[in-house]
């Protein structure tokens, strides 16, 4: 019903929302470009936070500065919930099989590329 204060309110805030995950992200990006991994991971983990719904892009960034930082556990983590959002995205499987092999299960990186 539009007339519950809950439905008033989130629409305005949506766009308002959406534009600080957004922004959060184009900043991890730069930090990222500059090889900055930490401040990009802490900009990707603060805008997982902010958004409602699990983002694909944003768990598949996070996974690579994870893997860039050898956090293989945190890498796989991300790299399974982008493959759990979309089965068809190939960088789902190119991030789990890097958090793979950074672990040293090479047998298993190669297999999680012909999935």
């Amino acid at each position: 019903h539009s007339g519950h204060p809950a439905a008033r309110k989130s629409p305005a805030k949506a766009p308002s929302l959406l534009r600080e995950v957004q922004d959060l992200k184009e900043r991890a990006q730069a930090a990222a470009a500059d090889g900055e991994w930490e401040a990009a991971l802490q900009l990707l983990s603060e805008a997982i936070a902010a958004r409602p719904a699990e983002d694909l892009s944003l768990h598949s960034e996070r996974s690579e500065c994870y893997a860039e930082l050898e956090r293989w556990e945190e890498a796989a983590a991300d790299a399974e919930v982008c493959v759990r959002l979309s089965a068809s995205h190939a960088v789902g499987y190119v991030r789990r099989a890097v958090a793979l092999a950074g672990r040293g299960r090479h047998k298993e990186a190669v297999e999680a590329c012909e999935a």
